[in-house]
């Protein structure tokens, strides 16, 4: 549906004003109602203190009064300009979801570029080797045994995608 379309249904079915007369501009009356219909026509007639005066020239049902008559139709019904309403709440909150995930897009993307940047560092660990450690005070077996570990907590790393470079 069109803007257009849906500003058509609104002015169609928001409630009118009271017409003025094409003929001479006046503020017309109802001359009739009926379900879904409403008769305008100018009748000339202005009212005040001293009661209703028809302007000179002028009587009740004239060809002026004949002539000025307008029927509007369907005068407004609320549950189409509700339905109106919704549909342009509806259409913001779906722009404004819209917004909110392309921010979240960005985001993500900027996350996974330092993800990848964080897998693609090497780290660097001080690597012993067996005459270090013997030298620092530890016997020949705890050499083996520290140097073992430490080559599988390499391998441990390299296998979670880290780079592995010893010092």
């Amino acid at each position: 549906m069109t803007a257009l379309n849906k500003q058509a249904l609104r002015d169609r079915y928001s409630p009118q004003p009271v017409p003025k007369c094409h003929i001479c501009g006046s503020v017309m009356t109802i001359a009739r109602a009926s379900a879904g219909a409403v008769v305008y026509a100018c009748s000339g007639c202005t009212y005040d203190d001293n009661g209703a005066h028809y302007a000179p020239g002028r009587s009740l049902g004239d060809d002026h009064y004949s002539a000025s008559r307008v029927t509007i139709f369907e005068s407004g019904d609320p549950e189409v300009l509700a339905l109106l309403d919704e549909l342009e709440a509806t259409k913001h909150t779906a722009a404004v979801d819209h917004e909110a995930a392309c921010s979240l897009v960005e985001e993500n993307e900027e996350l996974k570029r330092r993800i990848a940047e964080l897998e693609a560092r090497t780290v660097v660990v001080k690597q012993f080797d067996d005459f270090q450690i013997v030298h620092y005070g530890g016997s020949e077996d705890y050499a083996k045994g520290y140097i073992d570990c430490q080559n599988n907590y390499n391998k441990a790393l390299t296998a979670a995608g880290f780079g592995v470079k010893g010092e």
